[in-house]
């Protein structure tokens, strides 16, 4: 049967009003879930090697010979304040990154030389060749015999090798340019002198010192002027240029001096002289000049713990010169 019209538009409209009755569903957003932003790091810049410069090196070899081309052994090189020897084949080396080499050069019976070069990089091979010294002891001067020598002084090369306690300084003569020596000048001072060297703990030795005043003042403030040498402890060989001159073996072993012999020794003013002390087990002697003075028998000791000393006092004005020193050949 078919439906009437109204009856089909009463329908429609029924759906319709349904339809928009009808609730609505409201749309969720999505859940963002945030991302961390990734970090890039900046690339760190290393830089290429810097190459390093090979230093340059400048080696020397320094051979020291004497007149008749022959090794000298023990030769001082001087760098300033410094002082080094010669091996027993007269060479001495050094090494370094400056290629300036200066030095000086001195040997016992030898003139001072300087030295003065700009060196090739690598090794440098130099020979110095010394003159002999006029003014310096010889060979001869340094012999004894059944003795070997233990030290040696003439002041030539300008340093003193003995060490010096109170005012004395090395110098040129002033009569003799070409000589060097130690001068003490102990004037208006109330302070002595003392230059100490050599090998301790032994018993027997011999020790020659020269010595010259360059002036003598006899007066009340000006005393003895005297000289000395000390090899065994508290035992001293004592001249005094009093108007009773004199030269004297002195005990000091109870801290007095004590004179245990004295003879009559003058001495002038401008002249050098030669004082020998030789050591022998109980007997000393005593030499000016090459002459014996008298021999010392039973001395208050028979060693020497300290070093020995030559020395003025006094107010002594007095200069010193080849100091010498011997010990028995064992």
């Amino acid at each position: 049967m078919k439906k009437s019209i109204p009856a089909i538009f009463v329908a429609v409209m029924l759906l319709v009003t349904v339809s928009s009755c009808a609730v609505l569903a409201t749309p969720v957003p999505p859940t963002l879930t945030p991302i961390p932003p990734t970090f890039t790091p900046v690339p760190t810049f290393t830089p290429a090697p810097t190459a390093t410069a090979t230093p340059v090196i400048y080696n020397a070899t320094v051979k020291v010979v004497g007149d008749n081309g022959d090794a000298l052994s023990n030769a001082k090189i001087i760098l300033g304040n410094t002082v080094e020897l010669t091996d027993n084949q007269g060479l001495w080396g050094k090494s370094g990154q400056s290629p300036e080499l200066s030095f000086s050069v001195w040997a016992q019976g030898y003139l001072l030389q300087e030295y003065s070069s700009n060196m090739q990089a690598g090794d440098n091979d130099i020979q110095v060749q010394l003159l002999p010294d006029p003014r310096g002891l010889s060979a001869a001067d340094l012999e004894k015999e059944g003795y070997e020598l233990v030290f040696v002084e003439d002041f030539q090369d300008g340093i003193a090798d003995c060490t010096i306690q109170g005012n004395g300084n090395v110098t040129t003569d002033d009569t003799n340019s070409a000589n060097q020596l130690l001068l003490v000048d102990l004037r208006n001072l109330e302070d002595g002198f003392s230059c100490f060297f050599g090998p301790i703990n032994l018993q027997d030795a011999i020790i020659e010192v020269d010595f010259r005043y360059p002036e003598i003042l006899y007066n009340d403030k000006k005393g003895e002027q005297g000289y000395y040498v000390e090899f065994r402890d508290n035992f001293n060989i004592v001249g005094s240029t009093s108007k009773n001159p004199s030269l004297m073996a002195i005990d000091f072993t109870y801290g007095e001096r004590k004179p245990s012999l004295s003879v009559q020794q003058v001495i002038q003013a401008g002249r050098w002289y030669q004082l020998n002390t030789k050591y022998d087990g109980i007997k000393v002697e005593v030499r000016m000049d090459g002459f014996l003075r008298f021999t010392f028998l039973n001395p208050p000791s028979m060693i020497n713990s300290d070093q020995s000393h030559f020395g003025a006092y006094s107010q002594a004005y007095i200069q010193f010169d080849n100091i010498k020193m011997w010990t028995p050949i064992k």
